[in-house]
């Protein structure tokens, strides 16, 4: 290394190796984005996107005095603050009540859905498993009128007469016949989340913004067998929604960005791992986004 040019394509190759020894991906399998930068081989999917300049890489995404425990992290992500701010709502709630009244955004996961940045109490947003069970289990409830009696009270309420409201919004949208997206996806979490997604947007479900989760990358050992597996949900659940706006004709209407707490250190541990770091890299895709490699 000390016999190549700092920043050359070379030194940073070797250095890869060097740092990576057992789970490195070999030069012949990555996905060359540029000279420098390359994807994982299981992000094939999304290849095409790339060639298409709809999709944008973005590199050293993180935030200043980065913390590294997955909760606090994830806190200051969903809610837009500093490292040293402490705020209750999601970032989104300083946004979207200015643009639309009514729903304001759906969290769709298998497992346990958290809100994130649509977490608030001046938003009007739901998290579910899927359309078909929240229906199903929105039978049990009645509307409510809202009650001021006391603050408890009030904000029972509320919660009651907003669920209920979407979930009249979306049995008229999707109840009986909802649009079928046409497009085979994954059968993972995410792909499942995904296709959801894709339902309630082409039935005509009015909410601006949806949030899926794909977990599984906290490897601080085995990391690439469990890379290779979520990266590959990623990308397909991706690609699939992709396609499915394409044959719709609303691939320019719709962003697709991602983000994490943190990212990993470049070098591996004894575990065939790596640990927690800090600034990760992201990517945006939509029919409108300027494609190509942005950051360091």
């Amino acid at each position: 290394i000390s016999a190549c040019l700092v920043g050359s394509e070379m030194c940073i190759r070797d250095s890869y190796y060097e740092h990576r020894p057992r789970i490195a991906i070999m030069q012949r399998q990555v996905l060359k984005l540029n000279d420098k930068v390359g994807l994982h081989p299981r992000m094939k999917a999304l290849m095409p996107l790339w060639n298409a300049g709809q999709m944008a890489w973005i590199e050293g995404v993180g935030y200043p005095r980065p913390i590294l425990s997955h909760f606090r992290s994830m806190d200051i992500w969903d809610s837009g603050s500093n490292s040293n701010q402490f705020i209750q709502d999601g970032w989104l709630s300083r946004v979207l009540p200015r643009y639309k009244k009514g729903l304001h955004g759906i969290a769709l996961n298998k497992g346990q859905a958290e809100l994130g940045p649509l977490a608030s109490s001046n938003l009007n947003s739901v998290t579910m498993q899927d359309p078909k069970n929240f229906l199903s289990q929105l039978r049990n409830i009645d509307d409510t009128p809202i009650s001021r009696a006391t603050p408890a009270i009030q904000h029972v309420s509320e919660t009651q007469h907003q669920l209920f409201s979407v979930g009249d919004q979306l049995s008229k949208k999707m109840g009986k016949r909802p649009q079928r997206s046409g497009v085979g996806f994954s059968k993972g979490i995410f792909g499942h989340s995904l296709e959801a997604v894709a339902e309630m947007i082409l039935s005509g479900v009015d909410a601006p913004v949806f949030k899926v989760t794909q977990d599984g990358f906290d490897t601080h050992s085995g990391q690439r067998g469990a890379q290779d597996n979520g990266l590959y949900h990623v990308a397909n659940g991706l690609a699939s929604f992709a396609q499915a706006m394409k044959q719709a004709g609303m691939w320019n209407n719709v962003l697709l960005v991602t983000y994490s707490e943190f990212g990993r250190r470049a070098k591996e541990n004894r575990g065939g791992g790596t640990d927690h770091g800090t600034a990760s890299s992201h990517m945006i895709l939509g029919g409108r986004v300027r494609g190509g490699t942005y950051g360091r």
